[in-house]
């Protein structure tokens, strides 16, 4: 049996307490003095811990596309079949982003664009760019458009094109290539010679991506200030976006999505603007993720991003004319072509759109777009951006493809997943779901866009765009 003496009792409380000093002082580190000194270093002056990074990103990004190839053309135009759809992919591409023309300015913003291009990587894809795939042809149902739409002599133009193209199909084979970053297209060539005799000219090459390679997405102003950093003042000057029908809709709110601010928390809402989508969206804490025993939090976009809901009644175009749940109309920054997005295979979408078509399969998590942050500095260590490009089939009397589509139908094409991040794996080999398992998830995932008894986010926050 021990005895503890006066001296060994007095000692032991003395061990105590010098425990609880280091552990009130390791306390102190961690939750005021290291936060601190990390949102002083996380800025985007020159000369920062990250400047460089936030200029050129340093680690590898992909680009990777999976494309839709319809196996029942024949029967789709001839017998209104519903198309039967095989996933092709992915096409992977090496992403590279640099940013050029920064200017800093008095009022702590920043001006900059943004230099992207894509190099194909064949190894990291299911097959060379020259695959051959059946879709839809997305020249064709633009101008049936124009016809519906435009003034009298650009629709009589595009009714004579339409005329003339007696031996074009509704749906046509492409190289992957094509569907993606453009080919010159022989009605597009017609159109011009055309529009020439009115002093008009357009671009006579079309594809999904073309005119995304080697170039930039627009002027962006940002704030440099810790309160706001990296919050987007304006986009290619503008303080809203002028197309869309509602205040709150037509708010540039949030970041570019590579990072927030420090000291980020799991009730946070995270906003982020997508100039591909033309809008402000939000993201919600999903669960927390370790990857290389760092542990980071993870945000998703809800399933009510394209909801049909007083919130989204702004993106409806013209105002009033919304689309099912699931889908946003984007034919105004397209050329009147009309292009709508969503998540990947219709995920959260109506019912009714995901069964129009046979061959998808909405799936959580591996259909929707996800953020891994790390919390206390507020930097994103982790992204997959993935949205779905859809094309509207309706019938047009000068199309004889499109007799059957008298109900209009949501094609898809194409889907994306736009991965960066620091623990990016090399899609060579590596297993890039290792040791990221979500622990702790806040909730379920639902596939389900009408979630009972659920109140809806407000999809928008004010701010002070003033500077």
């Amino acid at each position: 049996m021990v005895t503890l003496t006066p001296t060994k009792l007095v000692g032991c409380f003395m061990f105590g307490i010098v425990l609880v000093l280091i552990g009130g002082i390791v306390d102190i580190l961690y939750h005021e003095i290291l936060p601190k000194r990390i949102q002083e270093e996380v800025t985007l002056e020159k000369g920062s811990k990250i400047y460089d990074d936030w200029v050129e990103n340093p680690v590898t990004t992909y680009f990777q596309v999976w494309v839709f190839d319809i196996q029942n053309p024949e029967e789709v135009i001839e017998r209104g079949d519903k198309p039967f759809l095989a996933e092709r992919g992915p096409y992977t591409y090496r992403e590279y982003r640099q940013k050029y023309n920064i200017t800093y300015h008095a009022n702590k913003t920043v001006s900059y664009r943004e230099l992207q291009y894509y190099v194909f990587d064949e190894e990291a894809s299911v097959g060379p760019e020259s695959d051959i795939i059946t879709s839809a042809n997305v020249l064709m149902m633009t101008l049936a458009d124009i016809i519906k739409r435009e003034y009298s002599y650009v629709t009589e133009i595009a009714e004579i094109i339409l005329d003339a193209a007696d031996d074009s199909k509704l749906l046509t084979k492409y190289t992957v290539s094509q569907l993606l970053w453009g080919y010159e297209d022989p009605l597009l060539k017609r159109v011009n010679s055309i529009l020439q005799n009115y002093n008009k000219t357009i671009d006579i090459k079309i594809g999904l991506f073309y005119g995304k390679n080697n170039t930039d997405d627009g002027l962006y102003t940002v704030f440099i200030e810790k309160s706001k950093l990296g919050e987007i003042s304006r986009w290619n000057r503008l303080k809203e976006l002028p197309h869309w029908t509602t205040k709150t809709c037509r708010m540039i709110n949030g970041t570019e999505g590579r990072f927030f601010h420090p000291d980020v928390k799991t009730k946070d809402i995270l906003y982020v603007f997508a100039s591909d989508l033309y809008r402000s969206f939000y993201l919600d804490y999903l669960g927390e993720k370790q990857i290389k025993n760092i542990q980071l939090y993870s945000f998703v976009i809800p399933d009510e991003l394209f909801a049909v809901s007083d919130d989204n009644a702004g993106f409806c175009t013209p105002y009033g004319h919304c689309t099912p749940a699931g889908l946003q109309n984007i034919s105004l920054f397209k050329q009147n072509a009309p292009i709508y997005m969503s998540q990947p295979h219709f995920y959260a979408g109506d019912p009714d759109i995901i069964n129009s078509v046979i061959g998808l399969h909405p799936t959580p998590i591996i259909h929707q777009t996800i953020l891994d942050v790390e919390p206390m500095t507020g930097i994103v260590m982790n992204i997959n951006k993935r949205l779905q490009i859809n094309i509207y089939l309706q019938n047009v009397t000068n199309i004889r493809d499109s007799a059957r589509f008298t109900d209009g139908l949501y094609l898809p094409m194409a889907w994306v997943n736009e991965i960066k991040g620091s623990f990016t794996s090399d899609l060579h080999g590596e297993d890039s779901n290792e040791n990221s398992k979500l622990i702790n998830p806040e909730k379920k995932i639902s596939s389900n866009s009408k979630r009972k008894g659920q109140k809806p986010k407000v999809m928008f926050k004010d701010k002070d765009n003033d500077k």
